[in-house]
């Protein structure tokens, strides 16, 4: 279970993520050197959803199957924003157009894999972020871009579906018009940590803590910030 947040503003793309993974059991779960069993299932805290382009400029979020976000691999090793963002949609596409389609709609249960990657496109001088949702039977991408003194705030993942009940409608309209006019993102983090901590309550299996990922104008690469 996955909370991602995204805020996209005129000065910065600001992408949040929890981290923690929960596996049923039984399953063996390997953590660099260490193999462990877990029988009964486990949960594990520290696990990273976000990711960041070879190049730096580009950064997802996801959410779902992590083995499904086939392009999550190919995404470290892919030069510049147009490539890095042709290898999720590629791997979307390809996903859904999966010869064994009469087999998935025999299955009894498909888990939509969610996502969102954020960039700053140096000839709009501008901010976006593509929306994503997708499964075997369906699939379907948004983009989103922001105007001068403008900011929008996307989510994704299972507790997606608890973020405005938990935080509130008229709490979330009134954040995103208090940072319309700011461009210092650290003005979003107390906010954004106090949200995971109320969507963890309701949304079971998503992570209190996230983590983040920032880009500005003057420093478009992606880095931890926080």
């Amino acid at each position: 279970m996955t909370f991602v947040l995204n805020v996209l503003h005129d000065e910065y793309s600001l992408l949040a993520a929890d981290r923690q993974a929960n596996v049923d059991g039984p399953a063996t779960i390997k953590v660099g050197s260490v193999t462990i069993h877990a029988q009964k299932g486990a949960t594990i805290n520290g696990y990273r959803k976000m990711k960041v382009s070879k190049c730096g400029a580009v950064a997802i979020g996801v959410a779902g199957t992590i083995k499904e976000h086939g392009y999550v691999d190919n995404f470290e090793n892919v030069e510049g924003v147009e490539g890095s963002v042709k290898a999720v949609l590629d791997s979307i596409q390809n996903f859904f157009l999966s010869p064994d389609r009469s087999q998935n709609f025999s299955k009894p249960e498909v888990m939509r894999n969610e996502g969102i990657a954020t960039f700053f496109d140096m000839a709009a001088s501008r901010y976006f972020s593509l929306l994503y949702l997708y499964s075997h039977l369906a699939a379907n991408t948004y983009w989103f871009n922001v105007a001068s003194g403008s900011a929008h705030l996307l989510h994704v993942g299972s507790g997606s579906g608890q973020f405005e009940k938990a935080v509130g409608l008229d709490e979330i309209n009134r954040f995103i018009a208090s940072i319309k006019s700011n461009p210092d993102p650290r003005a979003c983090i107390d906010w954004i940590k106090d949200a995971f901590g109320k969507v963890s309550l309701v949304a079971k299996g998503v992570g209190k803590e996230p983590e983040f990922l920032l880009s500005t104008r003057s420093e478009r690469a992606f880095k931890s910030f926080g």
